[in-house]
């Protein structure tokens, strides 16, 4: 069983941060990112949940067999950004893993609300124009409502808060997105600290993974979304250093309108300073 989780944020750098991590040789990563399982698993609706994400895990069993090809691995963990917001994940995982340590990538909320909007496009589960639309019109889905809490995954004092109610305050690491883009190695050598193991193991870090954007051309995004089944089944199997560059030629960056920050960062503002004091972090640059 693992031994830390990677709680999110989403749309944070969290498959980044999987996938440098699995190269450690002191580190096992479970196959498949995502199982979900403390989030989704033992509930009613986890084969509904199934349906939209195939790798979600929804048996203690079958969780435990993502970890049956653990070696002599010191640190064995998996990644599933659900876990941040969703209620239920941190009573289970303190109930199945009371001395696991956790670890949160968080980014400037504003960024990640559109980012993960962005995202959404990209793979073709949001018809909302604008983000401020999606908002409104996806409150009240149940089922799918995990994909759409633009709002609600940004609040990430009152998010941790949940986790600090039952697990020390050391068992808990908290880095910034900003620090996995700026100096990544610097970031993954506290990890490995964290984890107890080698921490001048340098991985491969010239990849960055999952990035969201839009469409550079409209007759590709109609193509691809013809043959959305297809895109999902390439972007598994092909290696990601030519997806990742295959992704760049055929998307772009885009940004948030002023206007839609600024509500943003007032809709966040309140978590944001308590978030601050709590982290010790100065995050004057994401009430900008």
């Amino acid at each position: 069983m693992p031994n830390f989780l990677i709680i999110g944020a989403m749309k944070a750098g969290t498959t980044s941060l999987y996938n440098y991590l699995k190269q450690h040789p002191e580190i096992f990563m479970s196959l498949v990112k995502e199982p979900g399982y403390f989030s989704f698993g033992d509930s009613e609706q986890c084969e509904e949940f199934k349906k939209l994400s195939p790798d979600i895990i929804c048996s203690y069993r079958e969780y435990q067999r993502l970890f049956q090809q653990v070696r002599k691995e010191k640190a064995i963990g998996e990644a599933t950004t659900a876990y941040m917001d969703c209620p239920r994940a941190p009573v289970r995982i303190k109930e199945f893993l009371p001395n696991v340590k956790l670890i949160a990538v968080l980014r400037d909320p504003a960024e990640r609300a559109h980012s993960h909007f962005m995202f959404n496009k990209k793979i073709f589960v949001e018809d909302s124009p604008t983000l401020e639309m999606a908002i409104k019109e996806k409150q009240n889905r149940v089922i799918e409502g995990h994909r759409y809490r633009y709002l609600e995954k940004g609040l990430y004092f009152t998010l941790i808060s949940s986790y600090l109610q039952l697990f020390e305050k050391d068992h808990i690491k908290i880095l910034l997105f900003d620090d996995l883009e700026n100096n990544p190695m610097k970031l993954l050598q506290e990890i490995f600290t964290f984890l107890e193991v080698d921490e001048t193991f340098e991985p491969d870090i010239s990849i960055k993974y999952n990035i969201s954007g839009a469409w550079r051309n409209g007759a590709i995004e109609t193509l691809l979304k013809r043959f959305n089944a297809l895109r999902r089944i390439a972007v598994k199997k092909l290696p990601p250093r030519i997806v990742t560059p295959l992704g760049k030629t055929i998307m772009k960056p885009q940004k948030s309108s002023p206007v839609l920050r600024q509500k943003l960062i007032n809709h966040y503002r309140q978590d944001i300073l308590q978030l601050q004091n709590l982290i010790q972090r100065d995050l004057s640059h994401w009430l900008h």
